[in-house]
């Protein structure tokens, strides 16, 4: 009697535990404030509700992160990109988050992710991600960073993160909440900074692999490309990189 009523206590405590452990696994929506979606799978459309396709102008199908083929696109170094057409769902004012993974041949300092001001004629992103940099000018010497930018009254401000290998994929997310900037590296945080300032709007179009000029092509691999427009959580970030 003694046993039965034990094995019918632990089998209560075992039942508890495991819902208290599916409980604590997070569950995110991962459409939930979605405007932008290209998982890049053999083509450049946008699987989010707003549809807005992106234009290819030379990058080439490739292998992705899992080695399936034509799952991601490669770029040349030279004048491959994507031309995302310019939509008000892609100007933020205070909040949102990128999301993308990318692999890399080089070691110069490169545009993964662009987006100018209206004007023109100022190279300055209104938000971007770049690889590489080049102090005071000089590409002799060039770190390999991972750069987040924003511009908030066309005043450029950046997160660094030093040391990507080439050859390797990254998911580079980043995020702005309540004048906050956040970079994070494969689903952790990496860096934070405090701004002052509305990012600037745009109607230029967003550039996949290069920048405004064209100066800055990238030369590797990019897949899964997601734009929210809600500051997405740490936890949500770590999900999103398990996927």
């Amino acid at each position: 009697m003694k046993t039965k009523f034990l094995c019918s206590c632990l089998a209560i405590v075992f039942a508890l535990s495991s819902c208290s452990i599916e409980e604590d696994e997070p569950q995110f929506d991962l459409n939930e404030s979605l405007v932008a979606y290209y998982p890049l799978d053999g083509n450049t459309n946008d699987l989010s509700p707003y549809r807005v396709n992106a234009q290819n102008v030379g990058a080439r199908t490739t292998f992705d992160r899992f080695g399936t083929a034509n799952f991601a696109y490669e770029f040349d170094g030279s004048d491959d990109h994507l031309r995302i057409p310019a939509n008000e769902h892609l100007n933020f004012t205070n909040e949102f988050t990128i999301n993308l993974w990318l692999k890399t041949d080089a070691a110069h300092l490169q545009q993964v992710l662009y987006k100018n001001i209206s004007d023109a004629s100022k190279n300055i992103a209104a938000y971007g991600i770049s690889i590489g940099y080049a102090p005071f000018e000089d590409e002799e010497v060039v770190t390999n960073d991972i750069i987040f930018t924003i511009a908030p009254y066309g005043i450029m401000h950046e997160l660094r993160k030093f040391d990507y290998e080439k050859d390797r994929w990254y998911m580079i997310t980043c995020t702005l909440k309540d004048e906050t900037m956040y970079l994070y590296i494969n689903g952790k945080p990496a860096l934070m900074k405090y701004i002052k300032g509305d990012i600037a709007t745009s109607t230029l179009p967003l550039l996949i692999g290069n920048n405004g000029d064209g100066k800055r092509p990238f030369s590797g691999s990019i897949d899964d490309i997601r734009i929210y427009n809600k500051a997405k959580s740490t936890k949500f970030v770590s999900f999103l990189y398990e996927q």
